[in-house]
């Protein structure tokens, strides 16, 4: 798939799950989807927002505020590849970062934090019984980035702050590893280990002098797999992979993966029609 984390940064809004078509391939947008089509199905329906997200601000949501789950069947299958392409592709399930901000994972049962700090909610998603562990992304808006992503919608107000829940948190050791290189690569291994020093999350084999950097990134990956710390990422860069089902099955016969998809904006937690109607028609334009 395409390399976001290598491209200039471009304010934009990204598909949170299956990713626009690939440099080189070879078909049209429309033959790329419908080969995802003839490969797997997605379910996507909208829902009312939890009750206890409504008024979590104090501000009650416009009646059109919608949840977005959404279900994937074969879900392990590879995305369609470039022609001649040796290069594995992301599964359906990967899930993608909607825009560039910063990026906090919350493990499985642990409060959702939301902009008013005393203000917490639960996990919104329990993984059902023999399911891997499963917790939160919240992705926060970079500040700078709102009034620009704001220009192009008409429809709503631009999310600020993105919740996806039912994320595989096995599958951050597949992805965030070389998120967190992008950000602090070795020769910022000096301020990485301050900063993971300051909040008391470094351990005492990378603080000795001459410990290698990827001994102080692993400081960074722990303390980011429990929730402590945020990791800056780029729209459409891949972060993780929505959990699987193991007591539901698809067409295929295989176990589904399910994620619920919840937005911010100013009126308190809503699906944005524009995003909404991303994810169902599997594409921005």
């Amino acid at each position: 798939m395409t390399n976001a984390v290598n491209k200039p940064f471009e304010p934009a809004f990204h598909m949170p799950v299956i990713a626009p078509p690939p440099e080189g391939y070879a078909g049209t947008p429309a033959d790329y989807y419908a080969a995802i089509d003839a490969m797997t199905t997605i379910t996507i329906t909208d829902v009312a927002s939890p009750p206890e997200l409504a008024n979590w601000d104090g501000v009650a949501p416009a009646p059109e505020a919608k949840a977005v789950e959404v279900m994937i069947d074969t879900p392990t299958a590879q995305m369609p590849s470039p022609q001649g392409s040796t290069t594995a592709n992301p599964e359906f399930r990967t899930i993608y970062a909607m825009m560039g901000g910063a990026l906090r994972y919350v493990p499985a049962a642990s409060p959702i934090p939301l902009d008013n700090s005393l203000y917490t909610t639960p996990t919104l998603y329990s993984p059902p019984n023999g399911a891997d562990p499963a917790g939160s992304f919240v992705l926060r808006l970079w500040a700078t980035d709102f009034e620009r992503l704001q220009e192009g919608l008409t429809i709503s107000p631009a999310p600020r702050l993105v919740i996806y829940s039912g994320v595989d948190e096995g599958s951050l050791n597949d992805y965030a590893p070389a998120l967190i290189e992008r950000v602090y690569p070795d020769g910022a291994k000096a301020s990485l280990a301050k900063l993971l020093n300051q909040a008391g999350l470094l351990s005492t084999a990378a603080s000795q002098t001459g410990a290698p950097a990827d001994l102080v990134r692993a400081d960074f990956l722990t303390a980011f797999k429990t929730g402590a710390l945020d990791l800056m990422v780029r729209g459409g860069v891949p972060i993780g992979k929505m959990v699987l089902d193991p007591n539901v099955t698809g067409g295929s016969g295989s176990p589904i993966a399910k994620l619920m998809l919840y937005t911010e904006n100013e009126g308190g937690i809503a699906t944005p029609p524009i995003i909404y109607a991303a994810v169902k028609n599997k594409g921005l334009t």
